[in-house]
């Protein structure tokens, strides 16, 4: 976690030396000023990753504001939809439900390129909760969650994007429950479709 960690860090600090086609910036090198464009996004993500050593299918959704096609800010929303059973003496036979939500920001890097990357963090709250099989929740505990993800991202048209990406999942806050925060901390994948309105920055930039 630590290595993708610094690489977002390093990305960031290293964006003010972009050239400014890069950057979408004005003329005076300002990424945002008096004529900045602001647009909107949103969209449904499919997720999958391990949880308690367990294949975990997560479903949601994420929204935001863009800035000039590059920075934006937003939320999302996220949680488990297979069941997961329980592997364990304390739990036996119970399910485990996880899902969070909470701010999301990022920023588009190469814009005017069909394909190009995409930097992230979301950083949120939720909950880690055991179940018994007609849903009746046991226990539960509330964890807080930092997810850096890198993204590859395809413009199809002004109003819709596709991503597929990697992340980081960092889980803490676990106390009452009879597990560890590294058991729901893992690697995994996503997909997200985004659609909204994108500006200027169409395919006839591309041609």
């Amino acid at each position: 976690m630590k290595r993708l960690i610094i690489t977002v860090f390093v990305i960031t600090i290293m964006l003010p030396g972009f050239s400014q086609d890069t950057l979408n910036v004005d003329d005076d090198g300002y990424l945002l000023n008096d004529e900045v464009h602001i647009s909107g996004f949103g969209g449904p993500s499919i997720g999958f990753s391990s949880i308690n050593n367990n294949f975990a299918l997560l479903m949601g959704g994420s929204g935001g504001i863009n800035f000039n096609n590059n920075l934006f800010f937003g939320g999302y929303g996220s949680g488990i939809t297979n069941k997961i059973t329980v592997d364990s003496a304390v739990y036996e036979g119970s399910n485990i439900g996880f899902a969070s939500g909470g701010l999301f920001t990022g920023f588009v890097l190469f814009n005017k390129m069909k394909l190009h990357p995409v930097v992230s963090l979301m950083v949120g709250w939720g909950s880690v909760s055991i179940a018994n099989d007609l849903g009746y929740i046991i226990d539960i505990d509330n964890v807080y969650v930092v997810t850096p993800a890198f993204d590859l991202e395809y413009n199809f048209a002004d109003y819709f994007r596709l991503c597929i990406g990697v992340y980081y999942r960092n889980i803490s806050g676990i106390e009452k429950l009879e597990f560890d925060n590294k058991d729901f901390s893992n690697f995994g994948g996503h997909l997200t479709l985004k659609f909204g309105w994108f500006g200027e920055n169409n395919l006839e930039d591309y041609e």
